[in-house]
């Protein structure tokens, strides 16, 4: 299906493919619904979050600290760049000429490619010191990349992601997890979507990640919104909610106001993935979508008096 998907929506002109794998070009149709998701997305939440838009890029020892490598090194994306002299630079534009091998000519830069949108916020937070009495939450978005390269446009190496975070002691960081499930699932089935929450693993590396896995199955840290799509085997996460523990508290040295290491947890919705799920549940033509799905399309919100369900 994910090849015969992709096609049609090719023909449909709502994208264009690359010739990397998982990188799509999208058409004003297509962003227009990838709008009208981001706003409604939001306007889940309440006004008094934080809004934060972070870059693609982060810096590499922040990166560094954050334990991705020993979680993904498969998925972790670096920026390079060319530093040599002039001789360097005649012999690199010879290898590209020859169709040789040319990256050796590179070095790593200080920056990596943001892989969720989560990961910048909690450096930011370091700096700003102890935190307030309270929860912390945030809204964030970014343009993400994890390289994973595959034919399934469901499979994304670069993608939007919105995620809402909540920084502070481990009940008020569990309350807020199961907020979020209800709101997801309740905005799910406004827009026409059949949809389940259930448990899920990331997909880790190697002999520790089995171990990574086997722990956060066991403590139930991660749930995804998994949404039936028609002619597709197997599911697609169009949400996920994730526990951290004490894992970001204690790496960026994030205190509550009692001087304990402060919990986190993240809601990520993937919007490439519930644009897809729209078009292949309901069609190429919006026109045809029911009510709550082709109001997405508009420039004004679905319903403000149902934006803040619980």
């Amino acid at each position: 299906m994910s090849t015969d998907f992709l096609s049609r929506l090719e023909r449909e002109g709502l994208v264009a493919r690359t010739d990397a794998p998982g990188v799509l070009m999208r058409s004003p149709a297509f962003e227009r619904l990838i709008e009208g998701l981001r706003r409604e997305i939001r306007h889940l939440a309440p006004d008094s979050v934080e809004t934060q838009f972070v870059a693609p890029v982060m810096d590499r020892r922040d990166f560094e600290r954050s334990g991705y490598l020993e979680a993904f090194p498969h998925l972790a994306g670096a920026v390079v760049r060319f530093a040599g002299d002039e001789r360097d630079h005649r012999r690199m534009v010879q290898a590209v000429a020859e169709g040789a091998d040319w990256s050796g000519a590179l070095t790593s830069a200080d920056l990596v490619l943001t892989p969720a949108a989560c990961y910048p916020l909690y450096p930011m937070l370091r700096r700003r010191g102890r935190l307030p009495e309270g929860a912390v939450k945030l809204h964030v978005e970014c343009q993400c990349l994890r390289c994973e390269p595959s034919v399934d446009p469901f499979r994304l190496q670069s993608f939007r992601m919105v995620e809402f975070v909540c920084v502070g002691a481990g009940g008020e960081v569990e309350a807020d997890r199961a907020h979020w499930m209800k709101v997801a699932a309740n905005f799910a089935h406004r827009i026409g979507l059949e949809a389940a929450i259930r448990p899920a693993t990331d997909a880790f590396f190697g002999r520790v990640g089995a171990l990574l896995g086997a722990r956060q199955s066991d403590d139930c840290l991660k749930y995804e919104l998994q949404v039936r799509v028609p002619e597709r085997a197997a599911s697609v996460a169009c949400a996920s909610f994730n526990l951290h523990c004490e894992k970001f508290g204690r790496l960026f040295e994030l205190r509550r106001p009692d001087g304990a290491t402060a919990e986190s947890g993240c809601t990520g919705f993937g919007l490439e993935r519930w644009a897809l799920a729209l078009y292949a549940t309901h069609g190429l033509d919006p026109r045809q979508w029911p009510a709550g799905a082709y109001a997405l399309t508009s420039p004004e919100p679905i319903d403000q008096r149902t934006s803040h369900d619980a």
